[in-house]
């Protein structure tokens, strides 16, 4: 077999794995049954648009890494296993707990599918530091997770979370922001004022330098 063979099935290999994954994610949307009613609206579209974030930052995007971008937040979907913020003092750690239970949900489900191991192994990785980053595809999901926040996600979360915790999550979503990422934020004009003021005021403290 030549080489341009190989690399023609590795191609094909990939492509179908990237649709399967697809379809498990898709499958777990449908049977979304979080109480949340805002994360339960918005997620479906935030795990689609996350991708394409990935993608214009990545246009060669790996297959672990998109598949990590559509099921970043999955533990949402099923609220047995969502983890709440409710239960936690501190908020990192809610993340991180968040991070990790997503990260377990979407491989149980990738390795019931027969996916390889090493693909699976990344896509654990890349979950699990979605919220802080860590290599260069992680840098790129923890941009993309946060540009989505901005771009469209803040709406819903300030109309069910109100004013104050908005601007935290303002604030974290931006400190984790790469500086080109930062860049870009800073071209966004929000829809209220009220938000568009708490996101100057966290583009005021956090690049103050």
């Amino acid at each position: 077999m030549g080489i341009e063979s190989i690399v023609s099935n590795a191609v094909k290999e990939n492509s179908e794995y990237l649709s399967i994954a697809e379809g498990i994610v898709k499958d777990l949307f449908d049977h979304n049954d979080c109480s949340d009613l805002m994360d339960r609206a918005k997620d479906r579209k935030h795990s689609a648009r996350t991708r394409e974030l990935v993608l214009q930052i990545e246009p060669n995007a790996s297959v672990s890494l998109q598949i990590a971008a559509l099921a970043h937040d999955i533990d949402r979907t099923i609220e047995a296993r969502r983890v709440k913020r409710a239960s936690f003092k501190d908020y990192d750690k809610f993340k991180k707990q968040h991070a990790k239970e997503s990260a377990k949900i979407i491989c149980e489900r990738l390795g019931d599918a027969g996916f390889p191991e090493a693909l699976i192994d990344r896509v654990r990785y890349l979950v699990e530091h979605h919220e802080v980053g860590g290599d260069r595809e992680a840098n790129i999901l923890k941009d993309a997770d946060s540009l989505t926040f901005f771009e469209m996600d803040i709406y819903p979360y300030f109309d069910a979370r109100g004013l104050e915790r908005t601007k935290a999550k303002i604030e974290f979503s931006y400190k984790r922001l790469s500086p080109n990422a930062r860049q870009v934020v800073k071209t966004f004009h929000l829809k209220d004022p009220k938000l568009q003021e708490a996101l100057n005021e966290t583009i005021k403290l956090n690049d103050s330098n």
